[in-house]
């Protein structure tokens, strides 16, 4: 039995899967459900919105990281590696700089290891950044 996220019957792995969890995505759908009760439309409204410059800046992704930026446009929902990142080095970076803001990213959950020293964006993240300027 699925769990429910409120009275309207809206699935909880539903609410998750759109906010991601990200607490500023549940404070926004929490905050439009007070106001009316219809789930679908404002869980519709914040994705549409999360790659509005709003989300960008309460992410604070709107100036930093912008080899983030470009392994999201290309590897958004794809694994990618230390090669991948060095590609998108717009920055010119040191491997060593570089290295550390992989591990940044990864502490602040941005995104996850995986296998083989690979690793994949947060969806809700990568959606941000693939769409921040």
């Amino acid at each position: 039995m699925a769990a429910q996220g409120n009275d309207s019957g809206q699935p909880l792995e539903k609410v998750v899967s759109v906010t991601g969890g990200w607490h500023l995505l549940l404070h926004d759908f929490y905050q439009l459900e007070k106001e009316s009760q219809q789930p679908e439309t404002h869980l519709r409204r914040i994705s549409e919105n999360v790659e509005s410059t709003q989300y960008r800046e309460l992410f604070h992704v709107s100036s930093m990281w912008p080899f983030l930026r470009e392994l999201a446009r290309s590897w958004q929902l794809e694994p990618f590696g230390l090669e991948e990142a060095e590609v998108a080095n717009s920055d010119a970076l040191s491997l060593d700089d570089l290295q550390r803001e992989l591990r940044w990213a990864e502490l602040l959950r941005l995104i996850q290891p995986r296998p083989e020293g690979r690793y994949q964006f947060d969806p809700v993240v990568a959606k941000v950044l693939a769409h921040g300027t």
